[in-house]
């Protein structure tokens, strides 16, 4: 059912999934270079030693208990239910995409944004996909052919919009902003605004002293510019004058009945003509130019919260269409919005980058250094440089694992490029400086996990009884000081690259902690055991090159003979 108005659109990190041997953002057109925020999931855990101090390691990206939220509103512009690209059905079919991940917790909403009347739809709030209902509802709107003949559509207001779609964001506020979407679906065209008290505005004037006055359309541009044949303002120009003249929309007006052009007062205040076109450098701005600044001003704020997608299509021809162009091109090179321009990718290319973005986790070019646990004069932990000890698996799935040389593997398919998906550099050494690099050449998803497995092994156990160590098997109890216990890892480090190709801040993984028990009467090779187990018993077995005490030993013989002859008695008494 139809409800009532408002707006938004999701926005970045998307479909963050296709074969991981493919970087599928090439194909598209993303002008920009923008990076989300927050902490990456991430987890890194470890098994307690066993009989020979060996610990199996496995760090996990996302986190071995991900369970990611995502939330993602799309603020579609009327006129995108008629545009010939289909970007309204392929949006329809991203929600269906999204609505199968079983580790993605997706909420979404949609907002159709008009003119005259700011909305056309809302949701009103996010809608849990995995309720069949809800995505039947949301893709019955998107897919909807009526919006662009719908009563009020005339005049787009896309800070109507962008305006609802970011209170729709705002309000959920378990999830991180990193994972919240924002994606405009619009040509850019806006010639409305909202002011103060949430009314429709817009520049109105009055052509060479006629008797009525007009909003909203684009007759002011038109005789500002393209029949007057001068050249047009950039959207850069408009911005600096937007945030530099206190008359920048000085005939701007809440937008009028058709009484209400007639009358006399409005008239007076309109822009006149015979004044404004005659000086290229007159402060008279169009309602096209007015209404994009005040949609960048939502755009940049919905930005600080979420990450904005701006999936265009062509406005008009000519003067308009070379206007909104700089108008999103401005938006995208400045970092505010990730762009897609139909214009130079398919509808189902566009969204096949949009869905990466949203399911990316990592980039190829992202690496993980981690170094073996090690203090001195007190303990020391190897690498078991073994490919038989190495294991790495995508999505649960493992890949093959190649030996390329007496310390690098390689992991998965041999790439195009002459690299494995994910490649293990090992770096021996004796002062703590024993290391591995993990390198991934492959886009990492959050819908299919990568998890790299390895062993450690303690070189030098104590031989005195006691229990060493306290077992934190995540690394979330400890506080990283060497009086903690004994750590697999001194340190891992996460370096990340974006879907943009983009390196982010370095990120520590957790430090788990391992223990073992040696037994307070320990043999020259202790065994260990769990901290709370019961140390086994060990039987001594005389051997070749022992020293044997003679006296007992002729005793032993003694006793022995006197047991053979007594046998021997009884055997005999018995026949």
């Amino acid at each position: 059912m139809v409800k009532k108005l408002k707006l938004a659109v999701a926005a970045m990190l998307s479909a963050l999934l296709i074969p991981l041997a493919v970087a599928p953002l090439t194909a598209v057109a993303a002008d920009t270079d923008y990076v989300s925020g927050g902490g990456i999931s991430k987890s890194k855990e470890a098994t307690n030693l066993d009989e020979n101090y060996v610990s199996n390691v496995t760090l996990s990206l996302p986190a071995a208990d991900y369970k990611g939220d995502l939330d993602v509103v799309f603020v579609l512009d009327g006129s995108t239910s008629t545009d010939k690209s289909d970007l309204a059905g392929e949006a329809a079919e991203l929600l269906k995409a999204l609505a199968e991940y079983q580790n993605l917790n997706v909420k979404a909403g949609v907002i159709v944004f008009g003119g005259s009347v700011p909305i056309l739809y809302t949701s009103d709030d996010l809608l849990a996909l995995s309720e069949s209902t809800n995505l039947d509802e949301l893709v019955q709107v998107i897919t909807d052919k009526k919006w662009d003949g719908e009563a009020g559509r005339s005049g787009s207001n896309l800070q109507a919009g962008v305006k609802s779609a970011q209170k729709m964001l705002d309000a959920d506020t378990s999830v991180a902003s990193s994972d919240k979407y924002l994606i405009i679906l619009s040509d850019g065209g806006a010639r409305t605004w909202m002011n103060d008290d949430d009314k429709p505005m817009s520049q109105v004037f009055r052509q060479n002293n006629a008797n009525y006055a007009d909003w909203g359309q684009n007759q002011d541009y038109a005789s500002r510019y393209v029949d007057a044949g001068k050249d047009i303002r950039t959207f850069k120009e408009v911005w600096q004058a937007g945030n530099t003249y206190s008359d920048f929309a000085k005939y701007a007006m809440p937008l009028l009945t058709e009484e209400q052009k007639k009358d006399p007062d409005v008239i007076a205040k309109a822009a006149n003509w015979e004044t404004v076109c005659q000086d290229q450098d007159s402060v008279y701005y169009p309602s096209l130019e007015v209404a994009t600044y005040y949609a960048a001003t939502s755009i940049i704020e919905a930005s600080q919260n979420s990450q904005v997608l701006w999936i265009d299509y062509a406005y008009h021809d000519g003067k308009y269409q070379e206007y909104t162009d700089s108008f999103k091109s401005w938006l995208a090179s400045n970092g505010y919005v990730t762009r897609y321009n139909s214009a130079e990718a398919t509808s189902e290319e566009i969204f096949s980058g949009v869905k990466d973005q949203l399911i990316y986790l990592l980039d190829a070019g992202s690496t993980v250094d981690d170094y073996m646990g090690y203090v001195e004069g007190d303990y020391n932990f190897d690498l078991v440089n073994d490919a038989d000890a190495l294991v790495l698996t995508v999505g649960g799935e493992q890949k093959a694992t190649v030996k390329l040389g007496e310390n690098s593997y390689g992991f998965g398919d041999l790439l195009n490029s002459g690299v494995y998906e994910y490649e293990l550099t090992y770096y021996p050494a004796n002062d703590g400086e024993e290391h591995f690099r993990l390198t991934v050449n492959v886009p990492v998803t959050k819908d299919k996990p990568v998890k790299l497995s390895y062993k450690v092994k303690l070189t030098n156990p104590k031989t005195t009884g006691g229990t060493y160590g306290v077992y934190d098997q995540f690394g979330e109890n400890n506080d990283g000081s060497s009086s903690y216990g004994l750590y697999t890892n001194n340190k891992a480090t996460l370096n990340p690259v974006d879907s943009t190709g983009k390196k982010g801040e370095s990120e520590d993984f957790n430090k788990p902690t391992v223990s073992y028990t040696v037994p307070e009467s320990p043999s020259p090779n202790p065994t260990p055991t769990p901290a709370s187990g019961t140390p086994a018993k060990k039987v001594s077995v005389p051997r070749t090159g022992d020293t044997f005490n003679v006296a007992s030993l002729v005793a032993l013989l003694a006793v022995g003979a006197a047991a053979v002859g007594t046998g021997a008695y009884l055997h005999k008494k018995q026949r």
